[in-house]
């Protein structure tokens, strides 16, 4: 089943919004409680893989400290930019759905 139409359109704008929205608006350090790792890989092998720290340094770069962001994982400097990319891109596709099926209204 193919979701199209106007929930394709609340989807997106809950996804590509409120997502973004929603981690800016929680404190830098958020992901930083407990200090326990959650990742697998770590528990079982007991060494960091390299994507250890990738949360918390997201978290960190979306609050523009890139320089703690670096800190816990240089990956990064890849990472957050390609994010950023795909969500640009899916904010134009989802401005074009906008303006399609208003089109198709009008």
């Amino acid at each position: 089943m193919k979701v199209t139409g106007p929930i394709k359109i609340a989807i997106g704008v809950l996804i590509y919004l409120g997502v973004p929205i929603t981690l800016i608006a929680l404190p830098q350090t958020f992901f930083e409680i407990g200090g326990n790792s959650i990742c697998l890989f770590k528990y079982f092998v007991g060494i960091e893989c390299y994507g250890c720290g990738l949360t918390r340094a997201f978290q960190h770069a979306i609050h523009l400290d890139l320089i703690g962001a670096i800190e816990f994982n240089q990956l990064i400097c890849i990472v957050f930019p390609l994010l950023i990319y795909v969500w640009i891109k899916g904010i134009v596709q989802l401005v074009n759905d906008v303006i399609l099926i208003f089109r198709g209204i009008c």
